[in-house]
């Protein structure tokens, strides 16, 4: 594509085939995210479908085929994120997988003409909720939302500021927020309170959100700005709470923050264990021995856990195709991984724009000492499909 820059997209320098594997040809899988930027850079993701699919050779592939990962950042880019969708065809991969990318939408053209999967990708787009190549396995910053507005309801919550752009997708999310409230106290309001980036200061937002009589935030802010908004907030003298994803105050953010978030900051997330329980210990000593960089976080978790959804897949394929991966992901029936609640592939959800929407359940984490904790224990499931049915 003559006058568009360069997808970076490189075969990873790991050899992950084992020795048991080596004698099969291998089956090609992409990962596509975004790297190196100043507004997102998610090294973990790659890394953390390197590492799975590190673990899974290791254990003789997919049925004794290795798993070969190619990688391409695109680079917050439209454009490079088409073209790496072209270079997945280049390469032969069966699926893209545990991919997160802001241009996903751009993939499915491409992906169409040669029936390729995104098995995986972490929702962020109307295509992936609802693009029958899409096989998401969490629910997505969206839905997140959604449950935010439960908690934020159970929390005491009765006037819910929005921090938004002027947008309609942005907006958008302030509906799914309210969506949520109304299914514990319908009385709940959220305005919205509109932002700019850059927001170099968040002082005269909070004062606005304090003007509507607010007594709880919710943000759709980058992490970047996670210290000075917290800064602003008790400059304000009012005890806010903080509703937001893992794209808004992530872990490394909330370090930094620290004591002042304890009890103020809360998320909603699809991550049902702590990440001190052993199962969760493992994944992120195995995905940082593939990148000491790279965190376990939403992110990465979602990349390993796609990475595992092929392997149980590929127990129902008799050859590595698009195709036989679709068809096989019916057949593995209830998926439990542990980490997030049960789901299948097994049918499609009754709203025609998130048809492809499978796991639906998230669960509620707060502040404590710059890290997230489950807000109960055992951790209380939040299903948003009967409150996203009345949409």
């Amino acid at each position: 594509m003559a006058g568009l820059p360069l997808a970076v997209c490189l075969t990873t320098s790991v050899d992950l085939a084992s020795a048991a594997t080596k004698s099969l040809s291998p089956v090609n899988i992409m990962v596509i995210n975004t790297q190196g930027t100043p507004d997102v850079n998610n090294p973990e993701v790659p890394a953390a479908v390197e590492a799975a699919a590190k673990q899974i050779n290791s254990e003789g592939g997919l049925k004794g085929h290795h798993i070969k990962v190619f990688t391409c950042n695109d680079q917050l880019n439209p454009n490079v994120a088409t073209e790496c969708a072209q270079k997945a065809v280049q390469d032969h991969v069966i699926a893209a997988v545990g991919s997160w990318s802001t241009y996903s939408t751009n993939f499915y053209a491409t992906f169409k003409a040669a029936g390729i999967v995104n098995l995986g990708e972490d929702p962020l787009t109307a295509a992936d909720y609802s693009n029958p190549l899409s096989y998401p396995v969490a629910p997505g910053i969206a839905l997140q939302y959604v449950a935010d507005g439960v908690l934020a309801a159970k929390e005491g919550c009765s006037v819910i500021a929005g921090l938004s752009i002027n947008s309609p997708a942005n907006l958008q999310v302030l509906t799914y927020v309210k969506l949520g409230a109304d299914s514990v106290k319908p009385s709940i309001t959220v305005p919205p309170d509109y932002i700019t980036f850059p927001q170099p200061d968040y002082a005269p937002v909070i004062s606005q959100a304090i003007g509507d009589h607010a007594n709880c935030l919710v943000v759709e802010t980058p992490s970047t700005d996670a210290t000075r908004l917290m800064t602003a907030v008790e400059q304000s003298g009012q005890s806010l709470k903080i509703f937001g994803n893992s794209t808004s105050i992530d872990t490394a953010n909330l370090k930094a923050i620290g004591a002042p978030g304890n009890g103020k900051i809360f998320e909603a997330d699809p991550q049902a264990l702590p990440d001190t329980s052993p199962a969760l210990v493992a994944i992120a000593k195995a995905i940082k021995a593939q990148n000491p960089a790279a965190p376990l976080d939403s992110f990465s978790l979602n990349s390993w856990a796609a990475t595992q959804v092929l392997k149980l897949a590929a127990a129902h394929m008799t050859t590595f195709t698009s195709a036989s991966l679709i068809a096989a992901l019916p057949k593995i029936g209830t998926i439990s991984l542990g980490y997030y609640a049960p789901f299948s592939f097994e049918k499609p959800f009754s709203l025609a724009a998130l048809s492809q929407l499978f796991n639906a359940t998230l669960y509620g984490w707060v502040a404590h000492n710059g890290q997230y904790v489950p807000m109960s224990n055992p951790n209380t499931p939040i299903n948003v499909k009967p409150i996203l049915a009345k949409l």
